[in-house]
C-alpha cells in the first residue's frame, strides 16, 4: 500500500499525476467513467463520491476539465479528513487526498 501523503506534498503535483492517468476527450475533459476509478481509490463511500461529483459538476455536464478535477481531488481530501465539503477554500496549498 502507498504511504499516506505528507501534508507538504504538493497538491498540484498530485493533480498533474492524476490528470496524466486520465483519458480526455477532444475538449480536454474527462467523464465520470474515466474519473470513477480515481475517486474509488480514495476509499470513500459511493454516496460521498456522488456528492463530491455533483458539487463540482454544477451544470450537470457529465465531464470535468483540469481545474474541476483539482476540485474533485480537494473535496476528496476534505472528506477523508472528516471536514465539511467547502469548494471555496480549495487551492494549490490544499492537502492532497490519499489515493490507494
Amino acid at each position: 500500500p502507498e504511504p499516506e501523503p505528507e501534508p507538504a506534498q504538493d497538491f498540484v503535483k498530485v493533480l498533474n499525476e492524476v490528470w496524466g492517468e486520465l483519458e480526455t476527450d477532444e475538449d480536454e475533459r474527462v467523464g465520470g467513467a474515466g474519473l470513477q476509478p480515481v475517486m474509488m481509490r480514495s476509499g470513500l463511500p459511493t454516496d460521498v463520491l456522488g456528492t463530491i461529483w455533483s458539487t463540482v459538476d454544477t451544470e450537470n455536464v457529465g465531464t470535468m476539465n483540469y481545474v474541476q478535477v483539482g476540485y474533485i481531488l480537494g473535496l476528496l481530501s476534505q472528506a477523508q479528513r472528516g471536514e465539511e465539503l467547502d469548494i471555496s477554500v480549495l487551492g494549490p496549498t490544499t492537502i492532497p487526498p490519499a489515493l490507494s
